[in-house]
């Protein structure tokens, strides 16, 4: 019983713990107290034995590392793919959203030809002075925006010096980079609106039918051209006849 016996308890302990299915290597620990050989050179005596391990060695740790994997397969959670981001391109002139790249198709910019001194010359009517101004007065209230104040502080003094035209498209671009703006929104429809009631007070009103109605000088004058046409016209034709 005694080197059988020893053989078999050493095999076992030699296995990998199958109750741990993260332990992938083997437990060479020594034997419990209760189950410890009286003489611990048996695995000397057990050369044969244990050559008959190496070249044959237990199935366990490979199955157990192919259940692993296969767990860890199994939990690792689905990669859903990315959309793909949808480009879009704000024209520097009008502020108009698209997905062209090369020209603006509402105001036939050609991107490439764009130039940031190009902005002066949208604004040429507008003094150097009034031309700055706006521009501080812009980028101040960028840095406080949810000033309502702020917001009727400048778009009346553009309106006092006949600058509505920049707070339109500093407005326009805003609302363009920031569509869930309202406050871009709604001061942009603000000047947009004024700017059409100032349109409509320099159309030149029409004519009242009075003023456009024919005076009785004026069909005298018509009567009397077409009698004189009529008789030259008489004469020529007697003149060919004769």
């Amino acid at each position: 019983m005694g080197a059988e016996t020893e053989k078999d308890r050493l095999k076992d302990i030699d296995l990998p713990l199958s109750s741990d299915p993260l332990t992938l290597s083997h437990h060479n620990g020594p034997a419990p107290e209760a189950d410890r050989p009286e003489k611990p050179t048996v695995r000397k005596t057990s050369g044969m034995q244990s050559g008959a391990e190496a070249q044959n060695p237990p199935a366990a740790p490979q199955t157990r590392k192919l259940a692993d994997e296969t767990a860890a397969g199994e939990a690792a959670p689905e990669k859903n793919p990315t959309p793909p981001v949808e480009r879009v391109k704000i024209c520097p002139k009008c502020a108009h959203r698209q997905k062209d790249f090369f020209a603006c198709s509402n105001c036939g910019l050609i991107f490439r030809n764009w130039r940031p001194e190009m902005e002066r010359e949208l604004f040429a009517s507008l003094s150097d002075e009034v031309y700055g101004t706006v521009q501080e007065m812009w980028r101040e209230l960028e840095n406080a925006w949810d000033s309502d104040e702020g917001h009727k502080k400048f778009i009346q003094f553009c309106k006092d010096n006949s600058a509505v035209s920049f707070a339109s498209r500093a407005y326009r671009m805003r609302a363009a980079k920031n569509p869930d703006d309202t406050r871009a929104a709604d001061n942009l429809r603000r000047c947009t609106e004024f700017a059409g009631s100032m349109l409509q007070l320099l159309a030149v009103p029409p004519r009242s039918p009075k003023s456009s109605s024919v005076t009785p000088g004026q069909i005298a004058a018509v009567v009397a051209i077409g009698a004189v046409l009529l008789i030259l016209v008489f004469m020529l034709m007697n003149s060919i006849l004769k």
